[in-house]
Formats: C-alpha cells, sequence, structure tokens
C-alpha cells in the first residue's frame, strides 16, 4: 500500500528516456570539465543518481523489496500513514530534483546543490 501511494504520488512522474538521461549526463560532464573537477569516482557516482533519478519508477517496479527499502531510505524519511494518508519527507538533496519533474532544470539543481550530492555520494559508498 504505501510503495503503491509513493509510486503514485512520486516516482511515475519522473520517468526520463534514455536519450534525455544521457543530455542531462553530457551537460553534467561539460560543467564538470570547466570547473576543473577532477574527481573521476565522485563524477560517476553522480551520474549514476542521475540515472536513478531518472528511472525511479522503473527502479521500483523491477526492484525487490530489499532494493527498494535501501532506495527509499536514500530519497525519504519521517513517512507515516494515517488515515489512508501517507505523509514524509523527500531527503536532500533529492528533494530538488524529484519536487521538479521538468528534467531540463535538473542540471542547474544539481550543480547548485553539488556539495549535498557529494555527501550523499560519499554515504551511498559507505552502505
Amino acid at each position: 500500500m504505501i510503495l503503491q501511494q509513493l509510486d503514485e504520488e512520486i516516482f511515475s512522474k519522473i520517468i526520463l528516456s534514455n536519450q534525455e538521461i544521457k543530455h542531462l549526463q553530457n551537460e553534467l560532464n561539460k560543467h564538470f570539465e570547466e570547473k576543473r573537477i577532477r574527481n573521476t569516482e565522485l563524477k560517476e557516482a553522480i551520474l549514476k543518481i542521475v540515472v536513478i533519478l531518472g528511472n525511479l519508477s522503473l527502479f521500483m517496479q523491477h526492484s525487490d523489496n530489499k532494493a527498494k527499502n535501501i532506495l527509499l531510505n536514500l530519497l525519504l524519511s519521517n513517512c507515516s500513514l494515517k488515515d489512508k494518508k501517507l505523509t514524509y519527507t523527500l531527503n536532500k538533496p533529492f528533494n530538488h530534483p524529484l519536487t521538479t519533474p521538468n528534467h531540463k532544470e535538473w542540471k542547474n539543481l544539481i550543480i547548485n546543490h553539488l556539495k549535498e550530492f557529494k555527501k550523499m555520494v560519499l554515504m551511498i559508498e559507505k552502505v
């Protein structure tokens, strides 16, 4: 029930084509080159995050419960169900792109919140 409601509220709004994801990754790579960001692991991790965000609906549909729980724990906090109404908080930095369904704005959001994404990448790597 909760996963279904989440899927309807958030994840189904964001489905990017492979071409749109590649374009966003290329734009981010150009930015990394312009700013001389050399940390290859960080760049690759952020580009993987873009793939995950662009395919959230598909990941949620095709993942097992363990993978869904890991993903949900990264994305959401303070989940509660009361009177069939689900409330939750989108975790930073994912709140920025997930509340902006227009993927064309994601590049600037990711760049503007790059420090937050760096912290999240470090947390993900520890898991």
